[in-house]
């Protein structure tokens, strides 16, 4: 954004087989950007997603119906209407939708415009919460040893901390942080980021 904060996207695999990944990932996100391609429409791995999101409390939603150069106008208002219909039955009721298409560019600085507006009224984060990260990948990077990745839920992390690895108990030491690929001081709840971390699991 135009103030140097970041606006973080969270791509979550479609797959079922996949689901634990995605509750792993948007455990700390303000808002879901839920993406309908005009041609297919709403597809199973659509609805286990607003499953997910409804169990979550995820309450913030926008939809974007992509693709939408392929088709004629019918078929766009056919996907809006069983979009709106499925998450009027939910929690949603009120909600943006954007027309857009990758190929033309049609919508998406509207889409843009709205993302940027909707994140810079997202809640604060309260530093003084406790930290923590669900953790879905760990390995060892040759000469800094053991790093996690996951995205934070709460609170903020620095370079210097310990933190507790639950359910053990264990006391790691943070030697490093990265967040969107770049080397970073401190990471808060929201962000995808990365742990470079002193101790063995």
């Amino acid at each position: 954004r135009s103030d140097g904060s970041l606006l973080s996207f969270i791509d979550v695999p479609g797959h079922h087989r996949f689901m634990n990944t995605m509750i792993a990932g948007i455990g700390g996100i303000d808002r879901a950007l839920l993406v309908v391609a005009a041609d297919d429409g709403p597809m199973p791995q659509t609805l286990e997603h607003l499953d997910v999101l409804e169990l979550l409390g995820i309450s913030e939603l926008t939809v974007a119906i992509s693709k939408i150069d392929r088709v004629e106008t019918v078929r766009i208002e056919a996907v809006s209407e069983s979009i709106a219909s499925l998450l009027t039955t939910r929690c949603w009721t009120d909600f943006d939708c954007f027309l857009v298409s990758s190929v033309t560019g049609q919508g998406i600085d509207a889409l843009k415009t709205h993302l940027m507006t909707a994140s810079a009224q997202t809640r604060a984060i309260d530093e003084n919460e406790g930290f923590r990260l669900s953790i879905d990948r760990r390995f060892n990077v040759k000469g800094q040893g053991l790093v996690v990745t996951g995205t934070a839920s709460a609170g903020c992390v620095s370079v210097g901390d310990t933190l507790a690895l639950q359910p053990s108990g264990m006391s790691l030491r943070v030697r490093g942080l990265r967040c969107h690929d770049q080397d970073v001081e401190t990471a808060c709840s929201g962000q995808r980021i990365a742990i470079n971390l002193a101790g063995r699991v």
